[in-house]
């Protein structure tokens, strides 16, 4: 039996090998695209795009919310100046994850899971 899993995409090259490994181990994985750290809507639209390409091409579920990015830097705020992988990581990916958490109990999915490849986690 698959289990069902959210995985929170940033993009469908990182996307790829991430739906790849889950469906050969029998997952059965819905992509959802929450990028509001994207900050130029072309870049959303762009990133959005390629992911759904990824969605398509494994037959996988796939999902994106709007771009809000109002709300994300208003989730950072004070730590725009930070260096990469300080605070104000830490905040963006719980922006996300508080995202995609709600998500998946709106599905009524039992898990969740992000891209784990970035370097700054």
């Amino acid at each position: 039996m698959k289990e069902d899993i959210l995985l929170h995409s940033c993009c469908g090259p990182c996307a790829s090998a991430s739906v790849e490994r889950l469906l050969s181990q029998g997952r059965n994985p819905m992509l959802y695209y929450s990028n509001s750290n994207i900050n130029s809507s072309e870049e959303f639209d762009k990133r959005l795009f390629e992911l759904e390409k990824v969605a398509h091409h494994f037959s996988v579920p796939f999902m994106a919310d709007p771009w809000i990015h109002q709300s994300w830097l208003k989730k950072i705020s004070g730590t725009e100046d930070q260096p990469e992988g300080q605070q104000r990581c830490r905040l963006c990916f719980r922006f996300n994850l508080q995202l995609t958490v709600k998500q998946a109990r709106d599905l009524l999915l039992p898990f969740i899971s992000t891209l784990s490849i970035c370097p700054y986690i």
